[in-house]
């Protein structure tokens, strides 16, 4: 199945039978590995059976996704925000060994407080940990929190106890584009709230935007 959606998407890259290719190829340039253009994600995780190509573009964090039908034909092209999604738990008085000490969960990186932090060479005024199970950019940011909480919720009791002794919070960084003179957004829906909510989490969100 994936040989005929790279076939689909090399083409349609290399002669483009879409207008909104075309568009945006005129403004971007795709990412190239081996001479062919390199497929970031394909997302088969769509109940009317499609698939989303998710190409990386020269310099941005931004992605052009082509929309496949169960068919393989395609539906449409168009632009996707890139995003991140992680815990940050920090604390002034807690060690990051001491932090990480408190959940089960993995895939953590972090630093502790007094280590001095690049580039400006100054000591850290707290311990920090941070928590990212999927660094891929290319995704649809509420499908992307929607796994994210699943996955916290899988360390529910100790996620809620690091909030009784540390600040925690997630923290959403959307890279969007403003080429076609909408910045676009997203939404979180009652059901992702009341999940916050339960695991005692606020939630930080870092806009960023490019032509």
């Amino acid at each position: 199945m994936h040989d005929n959606i790279q076939k689909i998407v090399f083409d349609e890259i290399s002669k483009p039978s879409i207008e909104n290719t075309s568009e945006v190829l005129k403004h971007y340039s795709v990412v190239k590995e081996n001479c062919v253009p390199k497929i970031e994600r394909i997302d088969v995780d769509n109940s009317d059976g499609s698939v989303k190509v998710y190409l990386p573009l020269e310099k941005k964090n931004f992605f052009i996704v082509i929309h496949i039908d169960s068919e393989t034909h395609i539906l449409s092209v168009d632009l996707c925000p890139g995003n991140r999604i992680y815990l940050s738990v920090t604390s002034e008085t807690l060690s990051y060994e001491q932090l990480i000490a408190l959940t089960d969960l993995k895939l953590i990186t972090g630093w502790n407080k007094g280590e001095i932090a690049p580039p400006i060479k100054l000591p850290r005024k707290y311990s920090c940990v941070v928590i990212e199970p999927c660094v891929e950019k290319a995704y649809k940011i509420e499908d992307k929190l929607i796994k994210f909480l699943t996955y916290l919720e899988s360390d529910f009791q100790n996620i809620s106890i690091l909030s009784e002794y540390a600040e925690t919070e997630i923290i959403i960084v959307w890279y969007g584009y403003t080429g076609n003179g909408c910045l676009g957004g997203f939404t979180l829906s009652d059901n992702i709230i009341h999940r916050l909510s339960r695991l005692n989490l606020s939630i930080d969100f870092d806009l960023y935007t490019d032509l």
